[in-house]
């Protein structure tokens, strides 16, 4: 069932998330680990001082307990890029739980992104990687590793594939 499967972004979540407060944050991160299933939710925080590939807008680190996640400041306020964001790295929480991986980050990354789709968090990752509402419409920052076209693709085939659909 389309309502069961893919987790839904309301506007209130949204809102929450352009926010600018880490509580936000913290929450969205809450709702969209639930749907996913995992056990705990990581520590999640803007950070002042992460440099970063501007293709990158999180980390998680793996290499500190409880798997923290960290989003640079200057995405505080942008909802729809949060909500992309928060799902990719996520996704990686997801994965790393069932032990799955890649031989390459060039592999890894968009395999995160599939999973995005395949998790029932497509709507977020492709939320995001179209400008923000009121954001600056000279501004496009690709987010993510795959294309807008090719998340609606992965979203539409696994749509099919579960047989699920808006009726």
């Amino acid at each position: 069932d389309y309502d069961v499967f893919h987790f839904e972004p309301t506007a209130h979540f949204y809102e929450v998330l352009a926010s600018e407060h880490e509580n936000g944050l913290k929450d969205a991160a809450a709702h969209i680990a639930s749907h996913l299933g995992l056990p705990a939710v990581p520590p999640v925080d803007f950070d002042w001082g992460i440099k970063m590939e501007p293709q990158h807008a999180g980390q998680v680190r793996f290499d500190r307990p409880g798997a923290p996640i960290r989003i640079p400041f200057q995405f505080a306020g942008r909802g729809f890029m949060l909500g992309t964001i928060l799902a990719h790295e996520l996704c990686h929480v997801f994965m790393a739980e069932r032990q799955i991986f890649a031989s390459s980050t060039e592999e890894y990354e968009p395999l995160t992104d599939l999973t995005t789709v395949c998790a029932g968090l497509g709507k977020l990752s492709l939320n995001g990687t179209i400008p923000e509402p009121d954001g600056d419409p000279r501004v496009r920052l690709q987010l993510g590793y795959l294309s807008h076209h090719m998340l609606l693709y992965a979203f539409n085939q696994v749509n099919k594939l579960k047989g699920i659909t808006r009726d």
